[in-house]
Protein backbone atom coordinates (compact mmCIF):
# COMPACT_ATOMS: atom_id res chain seq x y z
CA UNK A 1 0.00 0.00 0.00
CA UNK A 2 1.19 3.28 -0.91
CA UNK A 3 1.67 5.70 2.03
CA UNK A 4 2.44 9.44 2.41
CA UNK A 5 5.87 10.76 3.84
CA UNK A 6 7.32 13.99 3.88
CA UNK A 7 10.56 13.87 2.79
CA UNK A 8 11.16 17.66 3.19
CA UNK A 9 9.05 20.11 5.66
CA UNK A 10 6.61 22.00 3.28
CA UNK A 11 8.71 24.73 1.16
CA UNK A 12 6.18 27.50 1.30
CA UNK A 13 6.24 30.54 -1.22
CA UNK A 14 3.63 33.42 -2.00
CA UNK A 15 3.86 34.12 -5.17
CA UNK A 16 0.93 36.14 -5.27
CA UNK A 17 0.59 37.30 -1.09
CA UNK A 18 -2.09 38.17 0.94
CA UNK A 19 -4.94 40.07 -1.32
CA UNK A 20 -4.41 43.78 -0.99
CA UNK A 21 -6.91 46.23 -2.13
CA UNK A 22 -5.42 49.48 -3.33
CA UNK A 23 -7.73 52.70 -4.99
CA UNK A 24 -6.21 53.83 -7.95
CA UNK A 25 -7.16 57.66 -9.61
CA UNK A 26 -5.71 58.92 -13.16
CA UNK A 27 -6.66 62.95 -13.77
CA UNK A 28 -5.94 65.17 -16.40
CA UNK A 29 -6.24 68.20 -13.88
CA UNK A 30 -5.52 70.99 -16.86
CA UNK A 31 -2.52 73.23 -17.16
CA UNK A 32 -3.10 76.67 -15.32
CA UNK A 33 -4.13 78.21 -18.39
CA UNK A 34 -4.90 82.24 -17.86
CA UNK A 35 -7.17 81.83 -20.85
CA UNK A 36 -9.75 79.49 -19.07
CA UNK A 37 -12.15 82.46 -17.83
CA UNK A 38 -14.41 81.12 -15.05
CA UNK A 39 -12.51 77.77 -15.17
CA UNK A 40 -9.19 78.90 -14.32
CA UNK A 41 -6.98 77.02 -11.86
CA UNK A 42 -7.46 79.06 -9.15
CA UNK A 43 -11.04 78.71 -8.88
CA UNK A 44 -10.86 75.18 -8.82
CA UNK A 45 -7.86 74.28 -7.20
CA UNK A 46 -9.20 74.00 -3.64
CA UNK A 47 -11.71 71.79 -4.61
CA UNK A 48 -9.86 69.56 -6.85
CA UNK A 49 -7.29 69.03 -4.20
CA UNK A 50 -10.25 67.87 -1.64
CA UNK A 51 -12.41 66.17 -4.28
CA UNK A 52 -9.57 63.61 -5.41
CA UNK A 53 -8.39 63.01 -1.04
CA UNK A 54 -12.38 61.89 -0.64
CA UNK A 55 -11.56 59.15 -3.04
CA UNK A 56 -8.54 57.45 -0.69
CA UNK A 57 -6.54 57.23 -3.49
CA UNK A 58 -3.40 54.91 -2.85
CA UNK A 59 -2.03 55.88 -6.28
CA UNK A 60 -2.39 58.92 -8.27
CA UNK A 61 -1.26 59.72 -11.57
CA UNK A 62 -1.58 63.53 -13.07
CA UNK A 63 -1.23 64.63 -16.31
CA UNK A 64 -0.64 68.57 -17.88
CA UNK A 65 0.39 69.55 -14.06
CA UNK A 66 3.13 72.31 -14.31
CA UNK A 67 5.40 72.94 -11.32
CA UNK A 68 3.07 75.39 -9.39
CA UNK A 69 0.42 73.05 -9.57
CA UNK A 70 2.36 70.10 -8.06
CA UNK A 71 3.73 72.23 -5.55
CA UNK A 72 0.27 73.30 -4.35
CA UNK A 73 -1.30 69.49 -4.77
CA UNK A 74 2.62 68.68 -2.32
CA UNK A 75 1.28 71.09 0.06
CA UNK A 76 -2.53 69.53 0.45
CA UNK A 77 -1.66 65.80 0.12
CA UNK A 78 0.50 64.94 3.21
CA UNK A 79 1.21 61.49 3.65
CA UNK A 80 2.03 60.95 -0.31
CA UNK A 81 5.32 60.91 -1.91
CA UNK A 82 5.67 62.09 -5.61
CA UNK A 83 7.65 61.08 -8.62
CA UNK A 84 7.79 62.87 -11.73
CA UNK A 85 9.96 65.74 -13.80
CA UNK A 86 8.76 68.38 -16.07
CA UNK A 87 8.86 67.28 -19.48
CA UNK A 88 10.41 70.40 -20.70
CA UNK A 89 13.66 69.75 -19.52
CA UNK A 90 13.71 67.03 -17.21
CA UNK A 91 13.24 69.47 -13.84
CA UNK A 92 10.54 71.60 -13.15
CA UNK A 93 9.63 73.06 -17.07
CA UNK A 94 6.50 72.22 -18.93
CA UNK A 95 4.23 69.65 -18.15
CA UNK A 96 4.45 66.88 -15.28
CA UNK A 97 2.92 63.69 -15.46
CA UNK A 98 3.79 62.67 -11.70
CA UNK A 99 3.15 59.56 -9.58
CA UNK A 100 1.32 60.20 -6.39
CA UNK A 101 2.54 57.27 -3.94
CA UNK A 102 0.43 56.73 -0.45
CA UNK A 103 3.75 56.91 1.25
CA UNK A 104 1.98 54.36 4.60
CA UNK A 105 1.09 51.94 2.12
CA UNK A 106 4.21 51.90 -0.53
CA UNK A 107 8.02 52.24 -0.36
CA UNK A 108 9.49 54.18 -3.50
CA UNK A 109 12.04 51.45 -4.81
CA UNK A 110 12.90 52.78 -8.07
CA UNK A 111 11.31 56.29 -10.56
CA UNK A 112 12.41 57.01 -13.78
CA UNK A 113 11.17 59.71 -16.82
CA UNK A 114 10.88 57.80 -20.12
CA UNK A 115 10.41 60.04 -23.11
CA UNK A 116 8.20 58.88 -25.72
CA UNK A 117 10.66 59.68 -28.40
CA UNK A 118 13.42 57.68 -29.66
CA UNK A 119 16.02 60.40 -27.94
CA UNK A 120 13.94 58.42 -24.63
CA UNK A 121 16.57 59.20 -22.07
CA UNK A 122 16.27 63.30 -22.66
CA UNK A 123 13.65 65.63 -23.31
CA UNK A 124 12.54 65.30 -26.79
CA UNK A 125 9.43 65.09 -29.24
CA UNK A 126 8.99 61.81 -30.87
CA UNK A 127 7.46 61.43 -34.57
CA UNK A 128 4.93 63.64 -35.21
CA UNK A 129 3.98 64.84 -31.86
CA UNK A 130 3.23 68.80 -31.38
CA UNK A 131 4.77 68.53 -27.64
CA UNK A 132 7.19 66.79 -25.64
CA UNK A 133 5.59 63.67 -24.34
CA UNK A 134 6.48 61.60 -21.36
CA UNK A 135 5.90 58.37 -19.20
CA UNK A 136 6.72 58.03 -16.00
CA UNK A 137 7.75 54.74 -13.84
CA UNK A 138 7.34 53.79 -10.62
CA UNK A 139 8.74 50.99 -8.94
CA UNK A 140 6.80 50.16 -5.70
CA UNK A 141 7.14 47.96 -3.12
CA UNK A 142 4.02 46.87 -0.69
CA UNK A 143 4.84 47.99 3.03
CA UNK A 144 3.01 45.17 4.15
CA UNK A 145 3.53 42.31 1.91
CA UNK A 146 6.35 43.13 -0.10
CA UNK A 147 5.12 42.39 -3.51
CA UNK A 148 6.66 44.81 -6.18
CA UNK A 149 4.29 46.63 -8.13
CA UNK A 150 5.55 48.99 -11.17
CA UNK A 151 3.09 51.92 -12.15
CA UNK A 152 3.57 54.05 -15.07
CA UNK A 153 1.33 57.00 -15.39
CA UNK A 154 1.55 58.95 -18.97
CA UNK A 155 0.05 61.56 -21.15
CA UNK A 156 0.15 60.99 -24.92
CA UNK A 157 0.24 63.37 -27.55
CA UNK A 158 -2.94 65.19 -29.21
CA UNK A 159 -2.00 65.66 -32.18
CA UNK A 160 0.66 62.32 -33.92
CA UNK A 161 -1.16 59.50 -34.75
CA UNK A 162 2.09 58.30 -34.86
CA UNK A 163 3.76 59.21 -32.00
CA UNK A 164 0.53 58.07 -30.37
CA UNK A 165 1.07 54.27 -32.06
CA UNK A 166 4.89 54.34 -31.05
CA UNK A 167 3.95 55.69 -27.72
CA UNK A 168 1.74 52.13 -27.37
CA UNK A 169 5.01 50.46 -28.20
CA UNK A 170 7.73 52.17 -26.05
CA UNK A 171 5.39 51.84 -22.74
CA UNK A 172 5.08 48.11 -23.70
CA UNK A 173 8.78 48.01 -23.86
CA UNK A 174 9.37 49.40 -20.15
CA UNK A 175 6.77 47.29 -18.77
CA UNK A 176 7.76 43.98 -20.31
CA UNK A 177 10.72 43.24 -18.01
CA UNK A 178 8.27 43.48 -15.20
CA UNK A 179 5.36 41.21 -17.04
CA UNK A 180 7.84 38.68 -17.71
CA UNK A 181 8.98 38.19 -14.43
CA UNK A 182 5.47 37.99 -13.13
CA UNK A 183 5.10 41.78 -11.67
CA UNK A 184 2.05 42.97 -11.50
CA UNK A 185 1.41 46.35 -13.53
CA UNK A 186 -0.70 49.31 -13.62
CA UNK A 187 -0.66 51.33 -16.55
CA UNK A 188 -2.68 54.68 -16.52
CA UNK A 189 -2.96 57.74 -17.91
CA UNK A 190 -4.46 60.44 -20.94
CA UNK A 191 -3.63 58.53 -23.79
CA UNK A 192 -5.62 60.88 -26.52
CA UNK A 193 -6.87 57.74 -28.13
CA UNK A 194 -10.76 56.21 -28.25
CA UNK A 195 -10.99 52.42 -28.23
CA UNK A 196 -11.58 52.03 -31.40
CA UNK A 197 -7.75 53.65 -32.30
CA UNK A 198 -4.72 51.27 -33.33
CA UNK A 199 -2.80 52.02 -29.67
CA UNK A 200 -5.51 51.44 -27.78
CA UNK A 201 -5.65 47.68 -29.65
CA UNK A 202 -1.96 47.67 -28.81
CA UNK A 203 -2.46 47.94 -25.58
CA UNK A 204 -5.12 45.81 -25.55
CA UNK A 205 -3.13 42.66 -26.56
CA UNK A 206 -1.59 42.62 -23.48
CA UNK A 207 -3.14 44.44 -20.85
CA UNK A 208 -6.26 44.34 -19.16
CA UNK A 209 -8.76 47.48 -19.79
CA UNK A 210 -10.45 47.93 -16.16
CA UNK A 211 -12.84 49.59 -17.60
CA UNK A 212 -16.46 47.06 -17.89
CA UNK A 213 -17.54 46.17 -21.16
CA UNK A 214 -20.88 47.64 -20.24
CA UNK A 215 -19.19 51.19 -19.24
CA UNK A 216 -16.90 51.45 -21.89
CA UNK A 217 -19.30 54.61 -24.04
CA UNK A 218 -18.59 56.52 -20.61
CA UNK A 219 -16.67 58.67 -21.40
CA UNK A 220 -13.90 61.27 -19.62
CA UNK A 221 -12.93 63.99 -21.74
CA UNK A 222 -15.34 67.18 -21.08
CA UNK A 223 -13.79 70.12 -22.39
CA UNK A 224 -15.58 72.27 -19.88
CA UNK A 225 -18.75 71.88 -21.13
CA UNK A 226 -21.53 71.93 -19.14
CA UNK A 227 -24.66 71.49 -21.23
CA UNK A 228 -22.75 68.57 -23.18
CA UNK A 229 -23.70 64.91 -22.25
CA UNK A 230 -21.73 62.91 -24.06
CA UNK A 231 -17.71 62.56 -23.48
CA UNK A 232 -14.76 61.14 -25.56
CA UNK A 233 -13.33 58.12 -23.29
CA UNK A 234 -9.16 58.92 -23.64
CA UNK A 235 -8.22 58.70 -19.79
CA UNK A 236 -7.34 54.56 -18.48
CA UNK A 237 -6.15 52.34 -16.41
CA UNK A 238 -4.88 49.47 -17.95
CA UNK A 239 -3.94 45.70 -15.56
CA UNK A 240 -2.07 43.70 -16.11
CA UNK A 241 -3.48 40.43 -16.78
CA UNK A 242 -4.38 37.90 -14.04
CA UNK A 243 -3.38 39.68 -11.48
CA UNK A 244 -6.17 41.81 -10.63
CA UNK A 245 -9.87 42.02 -9.35
CA UNK A 246 -12.10 45.27 -10.37
CA UNK A 247 -13.93 45.72 -7.61
CA UNK A 248 -15.36 48.98 -8.50
CA UNK A 249 -14.72 51.39 -11.75
CA UNK A 250 -16.24 54.89 -11.40
CA UNK A 251 -16.10 58.29 -13.24
CA UNK A 252 -17.54 60.88 -11.30
CA UNK A 253 -18.35 63.99 -12.10
CA UNK A 254 -17.18 66.31 -9.69
CA UNK A 255 -17.94 70.53 -9.72
CA UNK A 256 -16.86 73.46 -7.86
CA UNK A 257 -19.43 76.28 -7.57
CA UNK A 258 -21.46 74.66 -10.83
CA UNK A 259 -18.63 74.28 -13.14
CA UNK A 260 -16.27 71.02 -14.01
CA UNK A 261 -12.80 70.88 -11.45
CA UNK A 262 -10.94 69.90 -15.02
CA UNK A 263 -11.80 69.68 -18.77
CA UNK A 264 -11.04 65.84 -17.72
CA UNK A 265 -13.38 63.45 -15.48
CA UNK A 266 -10.92 61.69 -12.91
CA UNK A 267 -11.28 58.11 -13.31
CA UNK A 268 -11.12 55.80 -9.73
CA UNK A 269 -10.52 52.21 -9.68
CA UNK A 270 -10.87 50.16 -7.14
CA UNK A 271 -8.44 47.01 -7.31
CA UNK A 272 -7.99 44.09 -5.27
CA UNK A 273 -4.84 41.98 -6.00
CA UNK A 274 -5.12 38.81 -6.77
CA UNK A 275 -4.08 36.01 -4.15
CA UNK A 276 -2.30 32.90 -5.63
CA UNK A 277 -0.03 30.99 -3.18
CA UNK A 278 2.28 28.56 -4.01
CA UNK A 279 3.19 25.65 -1.80
CA UNK A 280 6.06 23.23 -2.86
CA UNK A 281 6.35 19.82 -0.82
CA UNK A 282 8.72 16.34 -1.39
CA UNK A 283 6.10 13.26 -1.47
CA UNK A 284 7.09 9.36 -0.92
CA UNK A 285 5.74 6.80 -2.77
CA UNK A 286 7.15 4.31 -0.30
CA UNK A 287 5.67 1.16 -2.75
CA UNK A 288 8.33 2.53 -5.71
CA UNK A 289 10.75 3.60 -3.28
CA UNK A 290 10.35 7.30 -4.62
CA UNK A 291 10.45 10.76 -4.40
CA UNK A 292 8.05 12.89 -5.97
CA UNK A 293 8.21 16.72 -5.47
CA UNK A 294 5.18 18.74 -6.31
CA UNK A 295 3.59 22.22 -6.35
CA UNK A 296 0.29 23.25 -5.27
CA UNK A 297 -1.10 26.42 -6.29
CA UNK A 298 -4.14 27.68 -5.01
CA UNK A 299 -6.07 30.77 -4.34
CA UNK A 300 -8.24 30.74 -0.42
CA UNK A 301 -11.79 29.18 -1.33
CA UNK A 302 -14.91 30.64 -0.42
CA UNK A 303 -16.80 28.67 1.86
CA UNK A 304 -18.73 25.84 0.69
CA UNK A 305 -17.02 26.22 -2.59
CA UNK A 306 -15.22 22.78 -4.45
CA UNK A 307 -12.28 23.97 -6.25
CA UNK A 308 -11.39 22.08 -9.67
CA UNK A 309 -7.92 20.16 -9.87
CA UNK A 310 -5.46 20.31 -12.97
CA UNK A 311 -2.22 18.60 -12.42
CA UNK A 312 0.44 19.42 -14.97
CA UNK A 313 3.11 17.44 -15.94
CA UNK A 314 6.41 18.80 -17.82
CA UNK A 315 8.10 18.08 -20.50
CA UNK A 316 11.08 16.72 -20.27
CA UNK A 317 14.93 18.51 -19.54
CA UNK A 318 17.38 16.44 -19.34
CA UNK A 319 16.11 14.62 -15.51
CA UNK A 320 16.66 18.08 -14.41
CA UNK A 321 15.43 18.94 -10.61
CA UNK A 322 12.96 21.84 -10.55
CA UNK A 323 11.72 21.42 -13.62
CA UNK A 324 8.36 21.11 -12.06
CA UNK A 325 8.44 24.78 -10.98
CA UNK A 326 8.42 25.61 -15.47
CA UNK A 327 5.05 26.22 -16.20
CA UNK A 328 4.53 28.92 -13.45
CA UNK A 329 2.62 31.46 -16.12
CA UNK A 330 0.07 28.74 -16.78
CA UNK A 331 -0.77 27.40 -13.06
CA UNK A 332 -0.80 31.29 -11.72
CA UNK A 333 -3.41 31.68 -14.52
CA UNK A 334 -5.61 28.66 -13.36
CA UNK A 335 -4.89 29.80 -10.20
CA UNK A 336 -6.19 33.31 -10.46
CA UNK A 337 -8.52 31.90 -12.27
CA UNK A 338 -10.44 29.39 -9.69
CA UNK A 339 -8.62 26.29 -9.76
CA UNK A 340 -6.49 24.15 -7.68
CA UNK A 341 -3.33 23.28 -9.92
CA UNK A 342 -0.25 20.50 -8.97
CA UNK A 343 2.69 20.26 -11.00
CA UNK A 344 4.81 17.20 -10.62
CA UNK A 345 8.61 16.94 -11.08
CA UNK A 346 8.66 13.27 -13.28
CA UNK A 347 12.29 12.95 -13.57
CA UNK A 348 14.88 12.50 -10.81
CA UNK A 349 18.34 13.09 -11.34
CA UNK A 350 18.87 9.04 -10.79
CA UNK A 351 16.75 8.12 -13.54
CA UNK A 352 17.44 6.99 -16.82
CA UNK A 353 17.70 9.56 -19.43
CA UNK A 354 14.87 9.50 -21.89
CA UNK A 355 15.19 7.33 -24.91
CA UNK A 356 16.12 9.45 -27.84
CA UNK A 357 16.58 6.91 -30.72
CA UNK A 358 14.89 3.91 -31.96
CA UNK A 359 11.03 3.27 -32.09
CA UNK A 360 10.58 6.07 -29.03
CA UNK A 361 6.86 5.60 -28.67
CA UNK A 362 7.85 2.02 -27.49
CA UNK A 363 11.14 2.88 -25.60
CA UNK A 364 9.11 6.16 -23.10
CA UNK A 365 6.32 3.88 -23.04
CA UNK A 366 8.29 3.12 -19.30
CA UNK A 367 8.49 6.72 -18.74
CA UNK A 368 5.35 7.42 -19.43
CA UNK A 369 4.00 4.46 -17.13
CA UNK A 370 6.07 5.96 -14.41
CA UNK A 371 4.48 9.11 -14.95
CA UNK A 372 0.60 7.98 -14.95
CA UNK A 373 1.76 6.00 -11.11
CA UNK A 374 3.37 9.47 -10.18
CA UNK A 375 0.10 10.98 -11.00
CA UNK A 376 -2.37 8.54 -9.32
CA UNK A 377 -0.02 9.03 -6.34
CA UNK A 378 0.05 12.27 -5.99
CA UNK A 379 -3.94 12.30 -7.22
CA UNK A 380 -4.71 9.66 -4.70
CA UNK A 381 -2.33 11.93 -1.57
CA UNK A 382 -4.63 15.05 -2.66
CA UNK A 383 -7.40 13.13 -1.71
CA UNK A 384 -6.17 12.71 1.95
CA UNK A 385 -4.90 16.37 2.49
CA UNK A 386 -7.30 17.99 0.46
CA UNK A 387 -10.69 16.76 0.22
CA UNK A 388 -13.02 19.27 -0.29
CA UNK A 389 -11.25 19.57 -3.89
CA UNK A 390 -13.61 18.45 -6.78
CA UNK A 391 -12.05 15.17 -7.83
CA UNK A 392 -15.19 14.54 -9.99
CA UNK A 393 -13.58 16.88 -12.69
CA UNK A 394 -9.63 16.74 -12.58
CA UNK A 395 -8.01 17.96 -15.74
CA UNK A 396 -4.80 16.95 -16.80
CA UNK A 397 -2.52 19.32 -18.55
CA UNK A 398 1.43 17.96 -20.22
CA UNK A 399 3.87 19.64 -22.31
CA UNK A 400 5.66 17.76 -24.43
CA UNK A 401 6.58 13.73 -22.53
CA UNK A 402 4.22 15.04 -19.99
CA UNK A 403 1.81 15.04 -22.13
CA UNK A 404 1.89 11.52 -23.54
CA UNK A 405 1.85 10.50 -19.92
CA UNK A 406 -1.22 12.08 -19.32
CA UNK A 407 -2.69 10.60 -22.78
CA UNK A 408 -1.57 7.29 -21.49
CA UNK A 409 -3.49 7.75 -17.68
CA UNK A 410 -6.58 9.12 -19.75
CA UNK A 411 -6.34 5.47 -21.99
CA UNK A 412 -5.99 3.29 -19.18
CA UNK A 413 -8.33 4.96 -16.62
CA UNK A 414 -10.81 7.37 -18.31
CA UNK A 415 -12.84 7.59 -14.92
CA UNK A 416 -9.89 9.38 -13.25
CA UNK A 417 -10.17 12.25 -15.69
CA UNK A 418 -12.86 14.88 -17.25
CA UNK A 419 -10.80 16.64 -19.97
CA UNK A 420 -6.55 16.28 -20.75
CA UNK A 421 -4.87 19.06 -22.61
CA UNK A 422 -1.97 18.14 -24.44
CA UNK A 423 0.69 20.58 -25.24
CA UNK A 424 2.19 19.22 -28.14
CA UNK A 425 3.00 15.78 -27.27
CA UNK A 426 3.88 13.93 -30.13
CA UNK A 427 4.35 10.71 -29.59
CA UNK A 428 1.50 8.84 -27.62
CA UNK A 429 -1.76 8.50 -29.58
CA UNK A 430 -4.65 10.51 -29.15
CA UNK A 431 -7.49 7.87 -27.01
CA UNK A 432 -10.53 7.91 -29.58
CA UNK A 433 -13.34 8.97 -27.35
CA UNK A 434 -15.55 11.63 -25.89
CA UNK A 435 -14.47 11.44 -22.15
CA UNK A 436 -12.53 12.58 -21.11
CA UNK A 437 -12.53 15.47 -23.21
CA UNK A 438 -9.32 16.67 -25.15
CA UNK A 439 -8.02 19.56 -26.63
CA UNK A 440 -4.50 20.05 -27.84
CA UNK A 441 -2.23 22.93 -28.80
CA UNK A 442 0.25 22.26 -31.45
CA UNK A 443 3.14 24.50 -32.29
CA UNK A 444 4.70 25.24 -35.47
CA UNK A 445 7.38 23.14 -35.83
CA UNK A 446 7.82 19.36 -36.72
CA UNK A 447 4.51 17.05 -36.31
CA UNK A 448 3.67 14.24 -34.39
CA UNK A 449 4.26 10.63 -35.47
CA UNK A 450 1.98 8.84 -37.28
CA UNK A 451 -1.41 8.20 -36.09
CA UNK A 452 -0.80 10.34 -33.15
CA UNK A 453 -3.65 12.85 -33.49
CA UNK A 454 -6.86 12.08 -34.83
CA UNK A 455 -8.11 12.59 -38.30
CA UNK A 456 -10.79 15.06 -38.85
CA UNK A 457 -13.45 12.95 -39.10
CA UNK A 458 -12.67 11.50 -35.85
CA UNK A 459 -12.26 14.87 -34.31
CA UNK A 460 -15.72 15.65 -35.46
CA UNK A 461 -17.14 11.97 -34.01
CA UNK A 462 -15.39 12.77 -30.42
CA UNK A 463 -15.12 15.99 -29.95
CA UNK A 464 -11.56 16.61 -30.17
CA UNK A 465 -10.06 19.85 -30.34
CA UNK A 466 -6.40 20.75 -32.21
CA UNK A 467 -5.31 24.33 -32.31
CA UNK A 468 -2.09 25.20 -34.44
CA UNK A 469 -0.03 27.79 -33.02
CA UNK A 470 1.38 29.65 -36.03
CA UNK A 471 3.69 31.72 -33.83
CA UNK A 472 4.64 29.56 -31.03
CA UNK A 473 7.70 26.27 -30.98
CA UNK A 474 7.24 23.43 -29.04
CA UNK A 475 9.84 24.66 -26.12
CA UNK A 476 8.23 28.65 -26.13
CA UNK A 477 5.25 26.54 -23.86
CA UNK A 478 7.00 26.31 -20.92
CA UNK A 479 7.89 29.50 -19.03
CA UNK A 480 9.96 30.38 -22.34
CA UNK A 481 6.97 31.71 -23.71
CA UNK A 482 6.96 34.95 -24.36
CA UNK A 483 3.98 37.62 -23.00
CA UNK A 484 1.90 37.38 -26.26
CA UNK A 485 2.25 33.61 -26.35
CA UNK A 486 1.64 33.37 -22.51
CA UNK A 487 -1.45 35.05 -23.38
CA UNK A 488 -2.44 33.06 -26.51
CA UNK A 489 -2.21 29.44 -24.49
CA UNK A 490 -3.87 30.49 -21.06
CA UNK A 491 -6.71 31.91 -22.62
CA UNK A 492 -7.37 28.75 -24.73
CA UNK A 493 -6.92 26.33 -21.71
CA UNK A 494 -8.98 28.43 -19.51
CA UNK A 495 -11.42 28.18 -21.87
CA UNK A 496 -11.56 24.52 -22.87
CA UNK A 497 -11.36 23.69 -18.87
CA UNK A 498 -14.32 25.88 -17.95
CA UNK A 499 -16.38 25.01 -20.82
CA UNK A 500 -20.24 23.05 -18.87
Amino acid sequence: MMRFLLLAAIALTISRSAAQDYTVLTYNIRYDNANDGLDRWDLRKEALAIDVMAHKPQLIGLQEALSHQVEFLDQRWGGYTRFGVGRDDGKAKGEFSPVYVDSTVFALVEGRTVWLSPACDMPSKGWDAACERIATLVILRDKLNGDSLWVVNTHWDHVGVEARRQSARMVQEILSPALTRGRRVILMGDLNATANDEPIALLDKWLDDSCPADRANEGTFNGFKLDQTTFKRIDYVWLSPLDWVVLAYDVPHPLTNGRHLSDHFPVVVQLRAKEVRMDTVTLFDSSRNRPIPVAFYSTTAKEGEHQRLAIISHGYNANQPGTYLHYTYLAEHLAANGWSVVSIQHELPTDEPLAMKGNLREARRPNWERGVLSIRFVLEELKRSHPTLDYGHVALIGHSNGGDMSLLLAHEHPALVDRVISLDSRRMPFPRVAAPRIMSLRANEEPAEAGVLPTADEQATYGIRIIPLPNTKHAEMSDRATEAQRREINGLVLEFLNEP
